[in-house]
């Protein structure tokens, strides 16, 4: 990924190093042009593993160094906190001091440090372990690891694969890592306190917290982070969600066809009426039914039966309940693997009775601003990958994805606060169409989208249901589902390009209106539709472009395409 400059943040400068005051904590940390962390940061997550924001939050940058003083409110209680960064001859020291008012239960505060993948994953590491003080070493995993792949750090050496070697040295708590590939995020995450412990866990009032990383970076890589080249696939199949209470009917299943979409991938409740209209929804757009069951919705099978579904997904059941459910509907295909997030699939496999693999996507699970939403795409490719061998050469099913959380994992019930205010901009339509190109790039079978229409939907409610700028995206991948595609490159600080079926589609990532360098006639996603532009006109920020690209891929295509993404 392209290391930014001042471009989301503000920008910082602490001795040789360069970042980004971002949120509770500094981003994209470099030395010259080279990122070496993706972030330091104070990070509180309350019982529910939720990030509130600061009451308070004042900031002070004198004698190089940036000093962040906040108020939390956890509960019934607070935390008042201060987080300093300063430079040091070698790089950065950073420390956090964290006091509770009132009793505050936490399931994690502290320092955390992101460590990019695009130059981690396959480095070569040396950890010096709290517990006795003995050394490991070996190398950061490149296929996405299900659990930690490093306990008990009080110091980390790492060399990268572009030639960069840092460390860091952890004191206050015991740290250990994650790879947040898991949850789309493209980073191995360094963070306090051992998941092995119980939580939440008790700040007592009046109790202080101290945590402290020292970050060296001892040479600086000229070399080059791998870049994948040219990937071919073909656009999956494409599908829509619904869920009880949210199935379009009437006019509004009718404006839904429309969409192209394949497929509908409905979670049910365990009821006849609901199973029903979802059967009359996937009728009505001429798509299969896939039944999302889960827990005691699954044990109603004489529901799901009566709609026929060409496939049925369960979750939480045992194995002997899911085989006679399978049983039951003996003609619908059985899927298993998670209605949560990939990390669930990753750690437990696919069942034995489950002839399809499956995952949700949802690109806000540890941070909801648009940066981090849209860096999640520089991790899809190693999540598809992974889940590709983890199938083990059984069709992949992806989605449904949602632009918040629609489930809690622990039980499968309709996540609070699961409506984004973004869902209908163009932002969303932008993931959307990077997400299905990676997918078909990694041959993923079905990828299952949005809901179909309101507030969390392709489609937004009204009379008629009014067409966004996901659904324009999604019914013109929809029409050439099947069709070849081709991942040119990806790059979420600047853009994507890829090729489907003769046409080459330019997508921006980094916010801001970019011109195309061409002068060839271009369509541009003009609010909810495809439109002519004149000639130099640019990308609006999250905005989308096509262009003929021929039968084959000629080199002025591929030339535009790594000027758009930085190959």
């Amino acid at each position: 990924m392209t290391a930014p400059h001042g471009r989301w943040g503000t920008p910082v400068r602490l001795g040789r190093v360069a970042a980004e005051r971002y949120g509770s904590g500094v981003r994209w940390l470099r030395v010259g042009r080279r990122e070496v962390v993706r972030a330091i940061a104070l990070v509180v997550r309350d019982r529910d593993w939720r990030t509130p924001d600061p009451l308070r939050l004042r900031i002070d940058r004198r004698d190089g160094a940036l000093t962040l003083r906040g108020v939390t409110a956890v509960g019934a209680g607070e935390l008042a906190w201060s987080f300093r960064v300063a430079a040091t001859a070698g790089g950065l020291d950073a420390h956090a001091r964290l006091t509770a008012l009132g009793d505050v239960d936490v399931n994690r505060a502290g320092l955390v440090v992101l460590l990019p993948c695009a130059t981690c994953a396959g480095a070569r590491f040396a950890v010096r372990h709290r517990a006795g003080g003995r050394t490991s070493r070996g190398r950061l995993p490149v296929d996405v690891a299900p659990h930690q792949p490093l306990l008990d750090v009080a110091t980390l050496e790492l060399a990268t694969r572009d030639g960069t070697k840092l460390s860091l040295a952890f004191d206050g708590d015991t740290f250990e890592m994650e790879d947040q590939r898991n949850w789309l995020d493209p980073t191995f995450k360094l963070y306090n306190r051992e998941l092995a412990l119980p939580v939440p866990y008790r700040i007592a009032d009046g109790a202080t917290v101290e945590q402290r990383v020292a970050l060296r970076v001892d040479h600086v890589g000229r070399g080059a982070a791998p870049r994948p080249g040219p990937r071919r696939g073909r656009v999956p199949a494409l599908g829509v969600a619904t869920a009880p209470g949210r199935v379009p009917e009437g006019a509004a299943a009718r404006a839904c066809a429309a969409l192209g979409a394949s497929g509908v991938t409905h979670r049910a409740d365990g009821t006849a009426a609901d199973a029903a209209r979802a059967g009359a929804f996937a009728r009505a757009i001429g798509a299969g039914l896939t039944v999302e069951a889960i827990g005691a919705a699954a044990g109603h099978a004489p529901a799901f039966a009566a709609q026929a579904p060409a496939r049925i997904a369960l979750y939480g059941v045992g194995d002997e309940a899911a085989q006679a459910l399978v049983r039951d509907l003996r003609d619908a295909t059985a899927a298993g693997g998670t209605f949560s997030d990939f990390v669930m699939l990753n750690r437990n496999g696919v069942p034995a009775w489950a002839r399809r693999a499956t995952f949700a996507l949802c690109p806000t699970v540890h941070a909801r601003d648009d940066r981090s939403l849209v860096e999640t795409l520089a991790a899809l490719d190693d999540v598809f990958a992974r889940a590709r061998r983890v199938a083990g050469g059984r069709p992949i099913d992806a989605g449904p994805c949602s632009l918040r959380r629609r489930l809690v994992p622990r039980t499968g019930l309709p996540a609070p606060d699961d409506v984004d205010p973004r869902q209908h901009e163009a932002i969303a339509a932008a993931w959307l169409a990077c997400a299905i190109a990676v997918a078909g790039a990694r041959r993923i079978d079905t990828f299952c989208a949005f809901e179909a229409a309101g507030a969390r939907g392709l489609l937004a409610d009204g009379t008629p249901l009014r067409a966004t700028r996901a659904s324009s995206v999604f019914a013109a991948l929809a029409s050439a589902q099947g069709r070849p595609l081709v991942l040119l490159g990806l790059d979420p600080a600047r853009g994507a390009a890829f090729v489907v079926d003769g046409t080459l589609w330019l997508v921006e990532l980094s916010g801001r209106a970019r011109r195309l360098g061409t002068s060839r006639p271009a369509l541009h996603l003009a609010a909810t539709r495809w439109a002519s532009r004149r000639v130099g006109q640019p990308v609006a920020g999250y905005g989308i472009a096509t262009l003929p690209a021929g039968s084959a891929i000629a080199g002025w295509t591929e030339r535009l395409a790594a000027a758009w993404t930085g190959a």
